[in-house]
């Protein structure tokens, strides 16, 4: 570092990956550090959209965001969407990584309301740009069935439940891993909602999915 200067690409990567590895020792104060020393520095260098900027801003985050720091994780997180948007689109795989950071977080926060709204801005976006039936759409599309159905809204989180089943079959046939957790998904949903006689041929379609790809044991 002190031959290619603090600011050097190379030392701010290395600066990030350090802290990484001391966040995972749970040395969260020299992380946050470390962190917050790069992160200045990349947002100059860098841009704020570049992948090393975000990351090290969101490994910030989720870093104060395991220490109870709500509110000051939600605002790194949205400033990294925000970025990713500006200058990629919402599609782009990193702004896309940004909005469930953010939706993820008010969900865990049980703001169930706004993280439909995120969700909900996201999976129409998706659909909009890369098709129905696309894995970062049924993805999106699942997380805005999981927050529908926190707010007791089962009809609605039915309809997305169904709909990535459909998407899967599409994209990927009735038996490969992703479109049977999508049916099983499913069934679990009806199962919740009362609705048995629907939910039982699911179940059991999963598990003689499960059982043909890995055996009954």
């Amino acid at each position: 570092e002190e031959r290619l200067g603090h600011s050097h690409a190379l030392s701010l990567a290395s600066a990030s990956q350090l802290a990484l590895a001391l966040q995972m020792q749970g040395k969260l104060k020299e992380a946050e550090h470390l962190y917050r020393r790069a992160l200045m520095s990349l947002d100059g260098v860098q841009g704020s959209a570049h992948r090393d900027t975000v990351t090290s801003r969101n490994n910030l985050a989720a870093l104060l965001q395991d220490r109870g720091e709500q509110t000051a994780a939600e605002a790194l997180y949205r400033q990294s969407a925000e970025a990713c948007e500006a200058a990629f689109g919402i599609s782009h795989p990193s702004t896309v990584a940004c909005l469930n950071n953010i939706g993820s977080l008010l969900k865990s926060q049980e703001r169930f309301d706004e993280a439909e709204v995120v969700f909900r801005k996201l999976e129409e976006a998706l659909r909009a740009q890369l098709g129905e039936n696309h894995a970062q759409t049924l993805a999106s599309l699942s997380s805005l069935a999981s927050v529908l159905k926190a707010q007791d809204k089962y009809d609605e989180a039915e309809v997305c439940c169904r709909e990535v089943l459909a998407g899967r079959e599409a994209s990927l046939g009735h038996s490969h891993p992703d479109t049977v957790a999508a049916a099983n998904a499913l069934a679990s949903h009806l199962n919740g909602a009362g609705k048995y006689a629907q939910a039982a041929p699911l179940f059991q379609r999963a598990l003689a999915e499960y059982e043909a790809s890995l055996g009954p044991e």
